[in-house]
């Protein structure tokens, strides 16, 4: 079937009478939602207006009356007016196209259409239906406090409003820090669980399993000189986060969440069941800390809470060629397929453990690239050796009969110390793996601190990035926007623009703390250029203004090439300061903030 559309027309002229120069409205649907078969994610739809300021002939729109969530689309206008040309935007409201064959856009604008099911709209009743509604409202609040006598155990939401307290002051019901829609307490929750029919706590039912697969970073960062301690982690509460116990290498010790790293598992000694995860010794693993903290990211996003089974598949120093099933590598780390059957083997008895749950993969989380980069492969490679690796992992998966989703998301590579002599492609092509719809990206890693001046952070920086790829995963089921693409790139006399399409609308671009890198190896932000000197940087909403004098032809973020090495030396050779203005608090370590920052790129102009 093919989706249902309106026709928009119209025109959107200055107060002058004048059409706004080089002119583009901006529709983006504000959630995603469906139509029969088709789902719609909330994309933006650009469109350029004619020189009368006028809509193109043929403009349509899918009519979101026909969704099942209640979707409306953003109406945003971008212009250009002055000498020097400077960019403008607004905000023109919120639309909803109904079932006419076509409509005016300020008839839209102005709120004629009917509203769709679940929508924001509102009907205008009588005075007294709605103080009817109001009265009912209060009675319920003044029902729910008289019921909230204990304390509540768990937070409302991250950066959310309190609206009823217990008498204790803890949070009865709250609303989130969007301001679109509100939370109650697990424990509010769960004495109304059977009055509302729903599951309350861990699904008893459900389990998703999420492999962590890759180099060093994937295994763990050391607690050895970190701020955190492995009694601090192992008082976290961790419920939901699973781990298969009773494996044994194929020396016969035992080893468990980090996994065998470039040995093999006793094949011959079956894991006897399933328990919590458990820190290793001497480090916490990415896989630890994603379950630990995954379901409070997704308690603060509304998702059900769901079990998840963890694994560390990943293989210090291993080249993404040793990885794969026809892996035939005898001199970059591991000889034959070794670590392709220790997947294998590790799925088959994550099925085996879970028979009578339903279990599916949801994600893939990567963190590989250094070696690669080391190695100074050619541009292309190592792309190209990420499509045919997760081609053939999700190969495997449906051979197995292990379905969902199996989304790859992934940490950009932050190179090592030295970038001085090698161009480090990799960098790059793990943005252009999620550019082009392949994985999600979380974040990049540049802005972790390593304790070894070469390329791996410490527990607590492990921590930090590990709780980033679990936030991104929330946000992205809940239906949200998360990997930030490199921006588009245009320049007006001697002003490059960097605008940022990919950016949230609650959310703008933000300067960090100048001091994070102590003022070395860095200046402009982490902007560079090749052909011409930046003469200033500015931060505006969703764009970067970068002043220069010569002729530019390539401008870099976060991808300086130099020597970082040396006494006292916390972070490799990329770095930057731009990050958006969404953040919050860290699960395991509260006295610390994580952020979204801008991956590192490079554009030729």
């Amino acid at each position: 079937m093919t989706l249902t559309t309106s026709a928009i027309v119209g025109d959107v002229p200055l107060p002058s009478g004048a059409a706004p120069a080089g002119a583009e409205l901006m529709f983006t649907l504000s959630c995603w939602d469906s139509e029969g078969d088709h789902c719609l994610p909330p994309a933006t739809i650009m469109v350029p207006l004619g020189e009368d300021g006028a809509l193109p002939e043929g403009f349509r729109l899918w009519r979101t009356t026909k969704g099942r969530r209640g979707a409306h689309y953003k109406v945003a206008l971008r212009w250009s007016e002055g000498q020097p040309e400077q960019k403008k935007s607004t905000d023109l409201g919120a639309i909803q196209i109904g079932d006419a064959d076509e409509y005016a856009l300020a008839d839209l604008l102005a709120g004629s259409v009917p509203a769709a099911p679940q929508s924001f709209w509102v009907r205008r009743d009588s005075m007294a239906e709605i103080d009817a509604a109001v009265a009912g409202v209060e009675r319920l609040a003044n029902d729910l406090r008289a019921e909230a006598q204990e304390p509540f155990t768990a937070p409302v939401s991250s950066g959310g409003a309190a609206l009823l307290m217990d008498a204790n002051g803890n949070a009865l019901l709250g609303l989130r820090s969007t301001g679109l829609d509100y939370v109650p307490s697990r424990d509010l929750v769960a004495r109304y669980a059977a009055a509302l029919g729903v599951e309350v706590g861990y699904s008893a039912t459900r389990v998703q399993i999420i492999p962590v697969d890759g180099q060093s970073l994937s295994v763990g960062g050391e607690f050895a000189g970190a701020t955190v301690t492995r009694a601090g982690v192992e008082n976290f509460d961790t419920t939901g986060a699973l781990e298969l116990y009773g494996l044994k290498l194929a020396n016969g010790n035992p080893i468990g969440l980090r996994g065998p790293l470039s040995r093999g598992w006793d094949m011959t000694a079956l894991p006897t069941g399933i328990g919590p995860a458990r820190p290793h010794s001497r480090h916490i693993t990415t896989g630890y800390v994603i379950g630990s903290v995954r379901n409070r990211y997704r308690a603060a996003a509304g998702l059900p809470l769901i079990p998840a089974l963890v694994g560390s598949l990943g293989v210090p120093g291993a080249f993404i060629e040793a990885l794969d099933k026809d892996s035939q590598v005898t001199d970059r780390g591991v000889a034959g397929d070794l670590i392709w059957r220790n997947k294998l083997w590790w799925h088959d008895q994550a099925k085996r453990l879970l028979a009578g749950k339903a279990y599916e993969i949801p994600w893939l989380v990567w963190l590989h690239g250094t070696s690669s980069g080391k190695a100074g492969d050619p541009a292309g490679h190592y792309l190209g050796k990420m499509r045919a690796y997760f081609d053939d992992f999700r190969a495997m998966l449906a051979a197995k009969g292990i379905t969902g989703l199996a989304r790859v998301i992934l940490m950009q590579d932050a190179a090592d110390t030295d970038t001085s002599a090698l161009p480090w492609h990799v960098v790059d092509e793990h943005l252009q793996f999620c550019e082009e719809g392949s994985a999600v990206l979380a974040g990049p890693l540049y802005p972790y601190e390593v304790w070894d001046d070469n390329v791996h952070p410490s527990a607590d920086q492990t921590i930090l990035f590990g709780e980033v790829i679990a936030w991104a995963m929330a946000e992205v089921e809940a239906g949200r926007q998360w990997t930030i693409r490199r921006p588009v790139a245009s320049i007006s006399g001697n002003v490059l623009s960097l605008h940022y399409a990919s950016l949230r609308e609650d959310e703008v671009l933000t300067a960090h703390d100048t001091a994070k890198y102590g003022g070395v190896g860095i200046s402009n932000l982490g902007f560079e250029m090749e052909g011409a000197t930046i003469t200033g940087v500015s931060v505006a909403g969703h764009t970067i203004r970068i002043g220069f004098s010569g002729t530019p032809t390539q401008v870099r973020y976060a991808h300086q090439r130099r020597n970082a090495t040396g006494a006292g030396n916390k972070f490799t050779a990329h770095r930057g300061l731009l990050r958006t203005s969404l953040s919050r608090t860290a699960e395991m370590l509260p006295d610390q903030r994580i952020y979204r920052w801008s991956p590192s790129y490079i554009i030729n102009l």
